[in-house]
């Protein structure tokens, strides 16, 4: 009898059940290339965007989830690929295979996925512990280490996969710890780039669970909703590198609907793992639970605490969040605009400026063509002295509270003389 990491009890289970199991039909194929084109490109972005930082933390915190989407990559395109290899036969379009024929072959190469995931992981952990909690002198990293090696030798036996799910659940401890931090230390508008990273979280990680063999011989869900899940996922990855930060205003409300998926995704996953009687997975998944519980509550508490005034405020003071490389950045510093224009470089992108130029008339500001017919779209004002882009076009010019402090207080001194 084989074990992919699961009880005695489930095992009995199985044995009582149909030989034939059908584990992929066109719909879950397609859905899967979607799901690791989508998980291909968001590492691009991340990795790309990281590059844009010349700040070393701003750079790391940014690669790190650039590599986080490698790792799910790499894993994602082992199980699609891997299953290929399996015999068994086609009846109408859906593939059956005879789960007693499963040889330990296959779960060798499928542990080796999982390896080759935990080693691009303890990269990420390595990245974020340097920058976000430095009191910890890299134990994470360390403990990560001992779990990969402990696993590695132990890959031909049945305790490689308990060992598999408590590394499995104890990184995404790790990586939701991080991310609670960094949404503790951002500004309120920020604050719902943190919604969406942790929602693609929680669906990306536990639908991945879903993939094994193990589950789709339970047939208790359809072939196509793990990946459509991952699909979502991925989606919620991309959204806050895209979309403008003045959409992220509102960030109680992406919170909220961030709890109410969380918590459906959640139960749903806790229904699956009772069924399946797998106590090892029940205990990380209940941690995982607390966990993402108490990063939506305490969420909203600071959200609440704050207004958006006072956030605006604490932007224009020039207070950084670790959130901030995540999204268009709020404020442009004078060292920035200095080398922009000493250096020829796009106050945006960075990019070394040839030909195609845009320079402000007022500030002399420098942007390529790309970024200033993006921003002409979008809310038309030079970053630096507000002036219009196209002055047929409305523009949004952003408020400095500074100077409309100091108008005030002079008009009231001459009311005064």
């Amino acid at each position: 009898m084989w074990d992919i990491g699961n009880s005695k009890i489930s095992l009995l289970i199985w044995s009582k059940k149909m030989a034939e199991v059908m584990i992929w039909d066109p719909l879950e194929r397609f859905l899967g290339g979607i799901a690791i084109t989508l998980a291909g490109l968001s590492a691009i972005l991340y990795i790309y965007r990281s590059r844009e930082h010349k700040d070393r933390s701003e750079r790391l915190l940014v690669l790190g989830y650039g590599i986080l989407c490698i790792g799910a990559t790499v894993l994602l395109t082992f199980y699609y690929f891997l299953q290929f290899f399996l015999s068994g036969s086609f009846t109408h379009y859906n593939f059956y295979i005879d789960n007693s024929n499963i040889d330990l072959n296959y779960l060798i190469i499928e542990r080796l996925g999982w390896l080759f995931f935990f080693i691009i992981y303890s990269l990420h952990v390595f990245a974020h512990e340097k920058v976000i909690i430095k009191r910890t002198k890299y134990s994470f990293t360390v403990l990560l280490m001992v779990l990969i090696v402990l696993m590695s030798i132990t890959i031909p036996y049945d305790i490689f996969d308990t060992l598999q799910t408590l590394c499995y659940g104890f990184l995404g401890l790790i990586v939701t710890i991080f991310l609670i931090i960094m949404i503790r230390r951002s500004n309120i508008e920020l604050k719902a780039v943190g919604a969406f990273l942790l929602t693609a979280l929680v669906m990306i990680s536990l639908s991945i669970r879903f993939l094994s063999i193990f589950f789709k011989e339970l047939n208790i869900i359809p072939l196509f909703l793990p990946q459509l899940f991952i699909i979502i996922g991925w989606i919620l990855v991309i959204v806050p590198i895209l979309v403008k930060p003045s959409r992220l205003a509102r960030a109680n409300y992406y919170w909220i609907g961030s709890a109410i998926i969380i918590s459906v995704f959640l139960s749903f996953t806790f229904i699956l793992y009772i069924l399946v009687r797998d106590i090892t997975k029940l205990f990380s998944l209940t941690i995982y639970v607390i966990i993402s519980i108490y990063a939506v509550y305490d969420t909203l508490g600071s959200i609440k605490a704050l207004t958006l005034k006072k956030s605006s405020s604490e932007l224009k003071k020039n207070v950084k969040s670790p959130l901030d490389p995540f999204i268009r950045p709020q404020i442009i510093t004078e060292e920035e605009v200095t080398v922009s224009k000493e250096k020829k470089v796009c106050l945006v992108c960075k990019v070394k400026l040839e030909r195609g130029m845009y320079i402000c008339p007022d500030c002399y500001t420098f942007y390529c063509k790309k970024c200033s017919d993006t921003l002409k779209d979008l809310e038309n004002v030079c970053w630096v002295c507000n002036t219009p882009f196209d002055e047929f076009k409305p523009s949004k010019p952003f408020k400095d509270e500074e100077k409309e402090e100091k108008i005030e207080i002079s008009g009231k001194n001459r009311k005064d003389y």
